[in-house]
């Protein structure tokens, strides 16, 4: 989450702890763990390692028809939990959400980085009218585990917490 007024990221540092850090301080936190046995990651951004895509299985299609839209976490660090914040916008379709509750991790390359990979939500729209169909973005609060310092053996690693966004669909719907 971010403050509006300074545009600093609200992150979640244990389960009773909720402060506002600027951007910096957050990225700086998570390249520590860049540093850490837990994840060899190098220049460690959030937008870069933690990240959600809209994947739909077609484009284009004609009214009346079906469409699957697939949402994938895509994680090069350990995260610890997702919560969905914000459903997307499906005006025009109608929408059935299906079950995911046996999913497993898959390992995919992008852009030639390893990411882990888990499906968080899938959906099956049904065009209900024609026209460029816009969908927002899903929105995703995410928790991962933060190498703060290392002293000797001893990690001090803390959960934050994120929100990240999918990106937003264009779909053309064509008259049937």
């Amino acid at each position: 989450m971010t403050d509006k007024n300074t545009n600093n990221q609200i992150v979640k540092l244990s389960s009773s702890t909720i402060g506002r850090y600027s951007n910096a301080l957050v990225r700086r936190a998570i390249d520590e763990l860049s540093k850490s046995p837990i994840n060899q990651i190098d220049n460690l951004k959030i937008g870069d390692n933690v990240l959600v895509k809209a994947i739909p299985s077609k484009q284009h299609l004609h009214q009346e028809e079906s469409l699957n839209i697939d949402y994938k976490l895509y994680t090069r660090v350990s995260v610890t939990g997702y919560q969905i914040l914000k459903e997307p916008i499906y005006k025009g379709f109608q929408i059935k959400d299906l079950d995911i509750r046996n999913q497993h991790t898959d390992t995919e390359t992008m852009n030639g980085k390893q990411y882990r990979v888990i499906t968080i939500k899938k959906v099956v729209l049904f065009a209900m009218q024609s026209g460029n169909m816009k969908i927002t973005p899903l929105e995703v609060r995410v928790s991962i585990n933060v190498l703060f310092k290392q002293q000797g053996t001893h990690k001090n690693v803390q959960e934050v917490e994120t929100v990240i966004k999918s990106n937003s669909l264009e779909i053309n719907v064509e008259k049937f």
